[in-house]
């Protein structure tokens, strides 16, 4: 849902990037580094542009102070190039030029794919362990690019060009999804991931961090999906413009040598006072920006200590009047989760179940920061909205039998979700 512009004059200057003549396919025997990073980008929709500028970002700052002992590799999935490659997926190796005149890094291309649906677990599964194969590390970091809508049913798609959000039919629900990828077959639509089915491909490959360069991915449903995929979650509970995080800041930093922790206070630092001090939009400043640092080993615990207090709700009138929105809607999807559990919980001045709860909410969220206003499109037109509680985490809130059919699908979907069954909600 990152709003999207077509930067036409970036193709031309990337047009080499993406082209294989300009770059050359490499099995080699890898020897493990410190570090490997794969930023995984799902670019083939409507932020296309974006891509390219956060690319040329890219080549213009990995170099060897930047790397250090550690690999950089990109899977991008792109539109069709010059060449007329269907889809355009391919994962590369950045490194630092040998050219010492020259002011870009080298491209590396490892592998080309043709895959219907790179979002497809089985297909990211194996983009994903042939990237650390041939970049073995002690240590991974990984960077989700594209489109989201946090937990949401992935049945409720977004049209090519437009921000809102529209109502898929009723039948066949599933539920939170993330990337959007065009389909080829000719409907105009985009293939979608199921969180639950992306925590899956995450499992087991040991990464140290995720950072999610998309919308409203720091909320409870999503980071207790993501539980076991990494130890630290970098991301948003509202909306991300879509200049994204910035790379050229952001690259330094996922290279070091200290925790994984300090890494992603320090890349959530970086794109907070981006944001806060310096982010101009057509001559405009636009400070607009909340972020999240989620330790997500501490999911479960969240849970367990949230759950009788969700427990004491009356869940057939759960009240949203005074609680902090986190999206445009009309009728919200996104609400910041203190603000929903003191709004609609009897709570006395020393609650010892909040206590509980707060105690373990900042063990969960150790690290948080937001500009005055966080910027939202999801109403069909953007609009900009005071943040005056912010604990970090998004939460949606059941309402049912509303006239509004997003909201209601939604509600209906909302107990399958794998922290609604954790908390018994």
């Amino acid at each position: 849902m990152k709003p999207s512009s077509v930067i036409r004059l970036l193709f031309l200057l990337l047009a080499g990037w993406l082209s294989v003549g300009c770059c050359r396919h490499s099995h080699d025997e890898e020897q493990t580094v410190d570090r490997t990073v794969l930023i995984f980008m799902a670019a083939n929709n409507d932020l296309y542009g974006d891509a390219l500028g956060d690319i040329r970002q890219i080549l213009h700052n990995t170099d060897r102070e930047t790397l250090g002992k550690g690999k950089l590799l990109v899977f991008f999935s792109g539109q069709p190039d010059h060449n007329h490659n269907p889809g355009g997926q391919r994962l590369w190796r950045i490194s630092p030029s040998k050219n010492l005149k020259k002011s870009t890094a080298d491209t590396v291309l490892l592998q080309t794919y043709h895959f219907e649906n790179p979002l497809e677990p089985a297909a990211m599964r194996q983009i994903i362990a042939e990237a650390l194969h041939l970049a073995p590390a002690e240590h991974y970091g990984l960077v989700l690019w594209s489109h989201s809508t946090g937990w949401i049913p992935k049945d409720l798609e977004m049209t090519s060009g437009e921000s809102r959000l529209r109502a898929a039919p009723d039948n066949d629900l599933r539920t939170k999804w993330f990337g959007a990828e065009a389909k080829t077959d000719g409907t105009n639509g985009y293939h979608h991931m199921d969180y639950s089915e992306l925590a899956a491909v995450l499992e087991n490959f040991g990464w140290d961090y995720i950072i999610a360069d998309a919308c409203l991915c720091a909320s409870v449903e999503t980071a207790y999906d993501l539980r076991r995929a990494a130890d630290f979650l970098v991301g948003s509970p509202t909306e991300v413009l879509s200049e994204g995080f910035p790379y050229d800041r952001m690259l330094p930093l996922l290279f070091t040598g200290r925790t994984a922790r300090q890494i992603s206070f320090d890349v959530a630092e970086s794109f907070l006072s981006y944001y806060r001090d310096e982010y101009m939009f057509s001559g405009r400043y636009c400070p607009y920006a909340t972020i999240t640092v989620a330790d997500l080993s501490q999911m479960d615990s969240l849970a367990c200590a949230a759950r009788p207090l969700l427990a004491r709700m009356k869940k057939d009138s759960l009240s949203t009047q005074d609680v902090q929105v986190y999206d445009g809607r009309r009728n919200s999807l996104f609400f910041d989760f203190d603000s929903f559990v003191r709004e609609n919980v009897a709570l006395s001045e020393d609650d010892p179940q909040y206590i509980d709860f707060r105690i373990q909410l900042e063990k969960t969220v150790p690290y948080l920061g937001h500009t005055d206003f966080f910027y939202s499109t999801m109403s069909g037109g953007g609009v900009s909205i005071r943040v005056k509680e912010y604990c970090g985490l998004a939460t949606f809130i059941p309402r049912y039998g509303s006239e509004d059919n997003l909201l209601e699908h939604c509600s209906l979907a909302y107990p399958a979700t794998a922290w609604a069954q954790a908390v018994g909600f």
